[in-house]
């Protein structure tokens, strides 16, 4: 299995772009990653932006980061397994501590993306909470 975390990262001031949640996915050794604009929920479906791949240093990293870029705060990490992944469309089973979930990625050309969570319970991972 997969390591990922989800970051709440508060953007500058003056950015270009809004305080949003990183959904960083491991992947052959670096981190694939969605930036979304609300708190991934259970049953919810989020829009997100795909950003370019960060490198695994991420899942640790808290506080604020070089070149004022912002700061990040970890709102859950933990183990995850791809069980679909094509140019496209992205499923993998997230678990945390709290709760376990299949989450749904369907991107379209231009980065855009929708972000689906749902419940995920297959006898053994997790709770079915809504998070943390």
């Amino acid at each position: 299995m997969s390591e990922f975390v989800i970051l709440f990262h508060k953007m500058p001031e003056k950015a270009s772009r809004a305080d949003h949640w990183d959904l960083m996915l491991e992947w052959e050794g670096s981190l694939v990653v969605w930036a979304l604009e609300s708190l991934p929920t259970n049953g919810e479906t989020i829009r997100g932006t795909r950003l370019p791949d960060h490198r695994r240093d991420y899942l640790e990293i808290q506080g604020p980061l070089s070149g004022g870029r912002g700061t990040v705060a970890q709102w859950a990490k933990g183990r995850c397994q791809w069980l679909e992944r094509s140019a496209h469309r992205q499923v993998v089973h997230l678990v945390a501590p709290r709760f376990s979930w299949l989450v749904t990625i369907i991107e379209s050309e231009d980065r855009l993306a929708t972000v689906k969570i749902e419940s995920y319970s297959d006898g053994d991972s997790g709770s079915d909470s809504d998070g943390y």
